[in-house]
């Protein structure tokens, strides 16, 4: 009886660590899914001497592309800028990395780039370390929502969020079949133009195949 007594507190002694333990595991990470929502809503918000939309200073539509590579090697965030020609068109492809003193809403490991035509930049795209559900809820629904179904395989579907206030679009891709916790966890690109997302979603669209 005793020993029954005894191994009973042992578990309630376990059981009681076990539960504030993940309390405070469950704690931290809402602050630190805070502190990363907090990041990014500083990060995409445009400065106070550049009217939105606008990144660091780069404007889309008046930023020349010699300006925006200026900037960003002027930052302390970039490592390293290079550009690549369009072989077909006239875009030009600006990508940078990061310097590892970037904030932690950006995802060091990819990419940053900024898409110029006709010498002007026109779209940036911003890898983020912050998720889905951030996003709704820093800035709410979103204005639009599309979805389109790639048609090869392996299938998967791009899902942009767009918003008029502040100027921005959130997109990310998933892989097929969709999953509840691929939806809310899927990683995403910021992108940050003075137009909103021109892809149409076909009539064919077959969502079955996801």
């Amino acid at each position: 009886m005793w020993l029954i007594r005894g191994v009973s507190r042992w578990a309630a002694v376990m059981w009681a660590v076990a539960t504030v333990t993940l309390g405070v595991i469950m704690v931290s990470a809402r602050a630190s899914r805070s502190a990363i929502e907090a990041e990014m809503v500083a990060v995409l918000s445009a400065p106070a001497e550049c009217a939105a939309p606008c990144w660091l200073g780069i404007k889309p539509e008046v930023t020349t592309a010699g300006e925006a590579i200026d900037i960003l090697e002027a930052n302390p965030w970039i490592a390293e800028v290079r550009t690549i020609d369009g072989m077909v068109t006239s875009d030009r492809l600006i990508q940078w990395t990061w310097s590892g003193a970037q904030p932690a809403a950006l995802d060091s490991t990819r990419q940053g780039q900024a898409w110029v035509r006709n010498n002007l930049v026109y779209l940036i795209e911003l890898p983020l370390t912050a998720r889905f559900e951030m996003v709704w809820s820093a800035y709410g629904l979103p204005d639009r929502l599309y979805y389109e179904a790639a048609s090869l395989r392996p299938y998967t579907m791009q899902r942009v969020l767009s918003y008029e206030t502040p100027a921005l679009e959130f997109s990310s891709v998933l892989a097929c079949p969709l999953r509840v916790w691929n939806f809310f966890s899927a990683t995403l690109t910021a992108r940050i133009s003075d137009l909103t997302w021109t892809g149409v979603i076909s009539p064919t669209l077959k969502p079955q195949k996801c």
